[in-house]
């Protein structure tokens, strides 16, 4: 057998068996199981916060139409339907406002919130609910919501709390002493009796209500009491009371007295809530948040269409994409920065300009003008400047140029109106080291040259 089969075999006799053993121990500690993970929503759900509620008004059998803002044509006047309007009123036109007001006094349900807390002014209540005698206080604060077998809750933490020009039969008013809810005078509440309970994930259908209000109160303290489904066999139902109280109470005309309460108005009714947060879709997983919701739906139970109207909360492009795509832009951003930073090679003030290179003639010239005077050849630049001066005076006067000595000069002097002696200096050769009789001699020979 050669060395390279001795080698396979070898390597067969070593791996198979290490093989077969990893395997068995695999499947021996390693069992298959199924994993639900739940997925991020999509769809209507990301932009319609009242999906899961409509979702289970359909399953209690009530019919339901779900839209962004009121179309008036499709609120029929008259009709036992059920408006919600999870949106701020002042954003209601004038003639929207009395299209609901019309609507509720045909016989429908209104269900509305206040406007949120923020700087108050004259303009900040909405004509809807001017219209119905609700006067906007401050923030309402949170309002312990207590429903037994549940954990201590709150809500309306960011509500704003409101008043009444009359006091309403059915409300939620905290009573500044004890704290319990106190009920207004009047027609006491004939929906006390039990009312069915239905399922976490969204609110069900109650009883009706004998009286025409639908509110399902006792006598101040209880707000809602659930008790055993006629329809169902399960004899521990839970059993609820709904408590409100406000942690500090303050004078009616500061705070507001309210955080809920049913309005009549015609022969309908308009339920005015503080907040309405506990309809959206991850909240109304609360079995509180369900009890409170039933009783909002109470007065027309079933006996039309609910319409749930909505502010398509849609973020924006920037909004979104800060969220969601922070793995893209977070790394361009580092690079940026980092770029930056090579571009900028310290930190100071900024240095002085590097002078720029010299190249005109001119100061080549002047340049070996001072080399020359410094070693002494300064008789050697003035020479050069006679000799361009007959140069050109051989053109201009050739007679003159022609002469030497004292008849040169004379003839130069009466030519450009100077004495014979300047001319004389002007021609001769400078002492050494004289810069100022150098500087005469060149700036006299200069100027009569160009006098030519």
């Amino acid at each position: 057998m050669s060395p390279r089969h001795r080698a396979i075999a070898l390597g067969l006799a070593i791996g198979l068996p290490l093989a077969i053993a990893l395997g068995a121990w695999w499947f021996k500690t390693h069992e298959r199981v199924e994993e639900e993970v739940d997925l991020p929503p999509f769809g209507e759900y990301t932009y319609n916060p009242l999906y899961v509620l409509g979702l289970s008004l359909r399953e209690a059998g009530w019919t339901v139409d779900m839209r962004q803002r009121l179309d008036g044509g499709e609120v029929a006047p008259g009709g036992r339907d059920t408006v919600l309007l999870l949106n701020d009123p002042r954003r209601l036109s004038a003639a929207d406002s009395q299209a609901l007001l019309d609507f509720v006094e045909g016989g429908g349900h209104l269900i509305v919130r206040t406007p949120p807390p923020e700087a108050l002014t004259v303009e900040a209540n909405a004509p809807l609910l001017e219209a119905i005698g609700v006067a906007l206080g401050r923030s309402a604060g949170c309002t312990p919501l207590i429903v037994e077998g549940e954990d201590s809750h709150v809500e309306f933490c960011g509500g704003r709390a409101f008043d009444l020009s009359t006091r309403p039969a059915v409300a939620w008013e905290p009573d500044a002493l004890s704290g319990h809810p106190v009920e207004a005078d009047g027609v006491p509440d004939p929906a006390s009796a039990a009312v069915d309970a239905y399922p976490v994930v969204g609110p069900g259908a109650g009883q009706a209500d004998p009286g025409g209000t639908g509110a399902p109160t006792t006598r101040g303290k209880t707000l809602a009491k659930t008790g055993t489904d006629e329809h169902s066999n399960d004899e521990g139902s839970v059993r609820a009371k709904l408590r409100a109280r406000r942690e500090d109470p303050a004078a009616a005309t500061d705070v507001g007295r309210y955080v809920y309460a049913r309005l009549p108005h015609g022969r309908g009714s308009v339920d005015v809530v503080a907040e309405l947060d506990f309809l959206t879709n991850e909240k109304l997983r609360d079995a509180p948040h369900v009890a409170l919701t039933r009783q909002l739906f109470a007065p027309n139970d079933r006996a039309g269409t609910a319409h749930l109207l909505y502010a398509a909360q849609m973020p924006s492009l920037w909004r979104w994409l800060f969220l969601h795509s922070w793995m893209a832009w977070l790394p361009l951003l580092l690079a940026l920065f980092a770029w930056l930073w090579a571009r900028m090679p310290r930190f100071g003030p900024l240095l002085p300009s590097p002078p720029a290179e010299r190249r005109s003639l001119l100061e080549h010239v002047r340049a070996s003008g001072d080399l020359a005077w410094r070693y002494g050849y300064g008789h050697v630049l003035h020479e050069a400047v006679r000799a361009a001066f007959m140069a050109r005076l051989r053109r201009r006067d050739p007679q003159a140029a022609a002469l030497e000595g004292d008849a040169q000069a004379a003839l130069i002097a009466e030519r450009f109106g100077m004495t014979p002696n300047d001319v004389r200096d002007a021609l001769s050769t400078p002492p050494a080291r004289d810069p100022a009789a150098f500087r005469a001699r060149i700036a006299t020979l200069i100027r009569l040259r160009n006098q030519l």
